[in-house]
C-alpha cells in the first residue's frame, strides 16, 4: 500500500519554536504540509521560522499564543484556518517542566505545570475537533513523556501531567473515533535537553560516579537496548508516521530505544 502523501495537509503543532515542536514542523514542511507553530516569544518563532523556511515544499506560519489561555487558542485556530482553509493535524507538543518535591514545590509552580501540559492540551483540543470534524476526520497527536508510565522523585507535578495525557489521549480516541478522528501519544525517551542536563545531571553524576558531561551517555547506555540517546528528529518521524496511520488510534508510542516496552 503506497502511504497516505501528505502535501497540503494542514497542522497546527504548539510549542513549535524550538526542540521537538520545532523538529515535527520541519519534518512536516519536508512532506510538503501547510504547517502553523505556535509559542509565547516572537523571537524564538521569527527564529524556527528562518531556519525551518527552506525544509522542504510545505509552507510555515507563526503565531504567538499560549495554550494555557483559551482566548489565544481559539485565535491561533481561526488564524489556520483562514490561512490554510481548513485543520486536518493538531500536534500538542507545548509543554513546561519545573522539577522539585511536593513539600517544597509552590502553588504557582503546580499550576504553571498542569495548566500548560494538562490545560493546555484541552484547549487545543476543545477548539481543533469542530475543524477537524469539518474536514470529515483527522489527527490529534499528544507528545507525553515516559514520564507518564514511570515516575520519578521530584517530578510529581510533571509525571501525572504527563499520565493524565496518556488517559486523556485514550479516552478521545474512543470518543471522536466515530468522527474518522484519530487520536495517538508519543512518549519521547531520553533527549540532551535543559531538563536533562540541569536537572538530573547533578544526581546521575553522583550515583555512576562520572563527571556531568559524561552523565547523559552513560545513562543511555545502561538504560536503553539501543544504547543512545533519543533526539528531536526521531520524535519527528513518529509524528508524521502517525499522520499517516489511517488504521492507529488510541495508542501510546515510546521513541526511547528500548528503555520502556510495556
Amino acid at each position: 500500500m503506497t502511504p497516505q502523501n501528505l502535501t497540503g495537509k494542514v497542522a497546527l503543532v504548539t510549542g513549535g519554536s524550538r526542540g521537538i515542536g520545532m523538529a515535527i514542523a520541519e519534518s512536516m514542511v519536508a512532506e510538503g504540509m501547510m504547517v502553523a507553530i505556535t509559542g509565547r516569544e516572537e523571537a524564538h518563532l521569527l527564529a524556527a521560522k528562518h531556519r525551518i523556511k527552506d525544509a522542504g515544499p510545505g509552507r510555515l506560519e507563526t503565531i504567538v499564543a499560549d495554550v494555557r489561555q483559551h482566548d489565544d487558542v481559539e485565535r491561533a485556530i481561526d488564524t489556520v484556518v483562514l490561512a490554510y482553509g481548513g485543520l486536518d493535524v493538531l500536534v500538542n507538543n507545548a509543554g513546561v517542566g519545573i522539577f522539585t518535591q511536593v513539600a517544597d514545590m509552590r502553588p504557582d509552580q503546580w499550576s504553571a505545570i498542569l495548566d500548560t501540559n494538562l490545560t493546555g492540551v484541552y484547549n487545543c483540543c476543545h477548539l481543533a475537533i469542530p475543524q477537524l470534524r469539518k474536514r470529515g476526520g483527522g489527527y490529534i497527536i499528544n507528545i507525553s513523556s515516559l514520564a507518564g508510565k514511570n515516575a520519578f522523585i521530584g517530578a510529581a507535578a510533571y509525571c501525572a501531567s504527563k499520565a493524565a495525557v496518556i488517559a486523556m489521549t485514550q479516552s478521545m480516541a474512543e470518543e471522536l473515533g466515530p468522527m474518522q478522528i484519530a487520536v495517538n501519544a508519543i512518549c519521547p525517551g531520553y533527549l540532551k535537553t535543559a531538563m536533562f542536563t540541569q536537572v538530573l545531571n547533578p544526581i546521575l553524576a553522583t550515583l555512576y560516579g562520572v563527571h556531568e558531561d559524561e552523565v547523559f551517555e552513560r545513562f543511555v547506555q545502561h538504560r536503553t537496548f539501543l544504547g543512545r540517546g533519543q533526539t528531536p528528529e526521531d520524535i519527528a518521524e513518529a509524528a508524521v508516521y502517525l499522520c499517516r496511520a489511517e488504521n492507529v488510534t488510541g495508542i501510546t508510542l515510546t521513541v526511547a530505544g528500548g528503555a520502556e516496552v510495556h
